[in-house]
């Protein structure tokens, strides 16, 4: 009968070797292009999320510069009583959140504030509360500091640092006393400062970006939050006569503009940058 060979009915041992051979290294090159497909989707996506976390953070401040200064029913710029320079002491019988300094919330005359490579309220204004969680300031980036009337109105409520409103008058109150009568419009106190810390909150070393926000309770304080971690710096420029320049050397009332620059890492040193620039709406002098 011949063989199975013979017959076209099988293969030999070395066609079978030779065959498992090539299909191990097609496999093996298939997975080696499946591994490497996989780290450039991993890699692309660590980059979207660090563009994405530079571009969230620029907005977030952008948003918060554009609204700096607003009085509630009182025109940008106009006096308000109670408003005190940093540095001072507050006025008798309003309640002050100095753990930061004096009169760091009702320095109204100043809406929009920073210091150039300082953890200050302003150039040569330093803050005597430290940077959280670690009291680690990040060297050689700046310092905002945004102030406000809040965008919706409230109610009064002793214990918050508030403003009440009207079309020709405004004052500060942290009792919940409103002077100003029923017509006024009672909104609370914004007055929020921005800075890089070399921490984040359960990551030592890794630098984040971090909000002294201004709340109320049994009486006004600040609280730290974290907002953006991996932020590695911010830089923030005004722009004066077409010149742009450290924010904390120009007048309020001169800032045409705002250019804000940061910089996103990860702990692999992969970068993202983002920037924005910013025409503030409520500066003194603006229409």
């Amino acid at each position: 009968m011949g063989s199975l060979r013979g017959q076209g009915l099988g293969f030999s041992l070395v066609e079978l070797l030779a065959s498992t051979a090539v299909s191990t290294v097609a496999i093996a090159a298939a997975l080696v292009l499946m591994q490497q497909g996989r780290r450039s989707q991993l890699e692309a996506d660590a980059v979207a999320r660090l563009a994405d976390t530079a571009a969230s953070a620029a907005e977030l401040l952008a948003a918060e510069i554009r609204v700096a200064g607003y009085l509630g029913r009182l025109p940008p710029g106009s006096p308000v009583i109670g408003s005190t320079p940093f540095g001072l002491p507050a006025p008798e019988g309003l309640s002050d959140a100095a753990e930061c300094g004096p009169s760091l919330a009702l320095d109204l005359s100043r809406p929009l504030a920073a210091a150039d490579s300082a953890m200050a309220a302003a150039p040569g204004a330093p803050l005597s509360c430290r940077a959280s969680p670690a009291g680690r300031w990040q060297a050689g980036t700046d310092t905002l500091v945004i102030r406000r009337a809040s965008l919706k109105a409230t109610n009064p409520m002793a214990g918050r640092l508030q403003l009440a409103t009207t079309r020709e008058l405004a004052h500060l109150m942290s009792d919940g006393q409103n002077l100003l009568g029923p017509e006024a419009a009672i909104h609370d106190l914004v007055a929020d400062l921005y800075y890089i810390s070399r921490d984040a909150t359960g990551e030592a070393g890794m630098p984040s970006l971090r909000r002294k926000r201004l709340i109320g309770g049994s009486r006004p304080r600040y609280r730290d939050e974290e907002l953006f971690a991996g932020v590695t710096d911010l830089q923030v420029e005004g722009l004066e006569d077409e010149q742009w320049q450290p924010l904390g050397a120009v007048d309020p009332a001169q800032v045409e503009a705002v250019r804000l620059r940061l910089v996103v890492t990860d702990a692999r040193g992969r970068r993202s940058h983002a920037g924005r620039i910013v025409v503030p709406r409520n500066l003194r002098g603006r229409p």
